[in-house]
């Protein structure tokens, strides 16, 4: 008999043993759903000391932040330090729905300005992200991909619900992605971004569009 033969049944237990470990040891979400929301606002405040909502709505989770104004003192340009928080909250919100086991296909950043009663909210599909992450596709494309939104608020409807926030459905989303793109060019073409500011601005971002719409949603 060979030698070695008497060793096989060792390494093959082993090797069972190794696999029905392994197996029984997925990897943990950092972010487990029950805790999604608790976590965005954790971060936000450690990370960036924000004081943030956060909201999860079926497959898309959102983050709101209040602030005294978000224009600067002519009243109408967004200061750095105002995208500057728009860009904290995006990655801290981008973060956790990587990281987590529900099931998200958009994240939703949402801005107000107390003074003005406006609201902007910026949409993101996680699919683009994580293509944006891998470099399938590039972070310029991502962003013109993503949705900016600005409506005015009602505080009446937003003490109600401080925090509307629609399970967006894709159909929905690349509807709003043709519209904007379409006032986009409409824009550029008329030469708009040369026009003067309105008295009470309707453009937080490029593109001179906003909704009525109570509760900011």
């Amino acid at each position: 008999m060979n030698p070695k033969s008497k060793f096989r049944p060792s390494w093959v237990l082993v090797l069972g043993i190794l696999i029905l470990t392994f197996s029984g040891c997925a990897p943990k979400a950092t972010f487990p759903s029950a805790t999604i929301t608790d976590s965005i606002k954790e971060i936000s405040k450690e990370s960036y000391d924000l004081d943030v909502t956060a909201r999860l709505s079926g497959k898309t989770v959102g983050v709101l932040l209040y602030l005294e104004t978000m224009l600067d003192e002519t009243g109408t340009q967004i200061p750095p330090e105002v995208h500057q928080m728009l860009g904290n909250l995006t990655q801290v919100i981008t973060r956790v729905a990587l990281s987590t086991d529900a099931e998200l296909d958009f994240v939703v950043i949402a801005m107000r300005g107390q003074k003005e009663m406006m609201e902007l909210r910026l949409v993101r599909s996680i699919d683009d992200i994580k293509k944006a992450h891998t470099e399938a596709l590039s972070i310029t494309e991502s962003m013109n991909r993503s949705l900016f939104q600005q409506s005015r608020y009602d505080l009446g409807l937003a003490e109600a619900d401080p925090f509307p926030l629609p399970d967006i459905r894709l159909e929905d989303f690349l509807a709003q992605q043709i519209l904007q793109m379409i006032r986009f060019a409409k824009a550029k073409d008329e030469g708009e971004e040369d026009a003067p500011a309105p008295a009470i601005p309707t453009e937080l971002y490029d593109g001179r569009f906003s909704r009525d719409i109570g509760g900011g949603t």
